[in-house]
């Protein structure tokens, strides 16, 4: 195979050439973001072992859960080319004036994250944490389950570092 930008060979296997650095799209590498489904993504969160549902009222919406790892909330977003995925949490019931400790520990993990977006719901005690995959041009199994396994990596140490792990219940 040949790179469509500066026309040098290029090994099988090879993700970006070696050459001038273009990305390598190898056909039936993946799905285009027209092509994510839902039932695409409940099969590949299946094989991960989450017990998963979806929405009867949107397809593209599920809601997957696991014994040892983050629920998750996963919603493919067409408009805006994005695949979210939320994980939700319970706090602790807070004393009288408890928010500031929670909102020091918000804004030192939402500071630290590369992956995620954290923000809490005092109204219902509730912390949730958001991460997004783009989908831009080609987006295989190995590679959403590999940015579920970062995210969720992210996520702990996160939460330990920040001091919000302390907070739930």
């Amino acid at each position: 195979m040949n790179c469509k930008e500066c026309g040098s060979e290029i090994p099988a296997g090879m993700s970006f050439c070696g050459k001038c650095g273009e990305k390598i799209e190898v056909a039936g590498d993946g799905l285009g973001p027209g092509e994510v489904s839902g039932a695409w993504l409940k099969q590949l969160l299946e094989s991960e072992e989450f017990e998963v549902e979806v929405d009867d009222s949107d397809c593209d919406q599920l809601v997957a859960t696991h014994a040892k790892r983050p629920n998750q909330i996963v919603q493919i977003k067409r408009d805006f080319k994005i695949v979210s995925l939320q994980s939700p949490w319970s706090l602790k019931k807070r004393m009288f004036g408890g928010k500031d400790g929670i909102l020091n520990a918000l804004n030192k993990a939402n500071a630290s994250s590369w992956y995620s977006t954290f923000y809490v719901d005092f109204d219902s005690d509730r912390l949730t944490t958001s991460f997004y995959i783009q989908l831009s041009s080609q987006l295989s199994g190995s590679d959403f389950l590999g940015l579920l396994e970062k995210a969720e990596e992210d996520f702990f140490r996160i939460l330990n570092s920040s001091g919000l792990s302390e907070h739930l219940a």
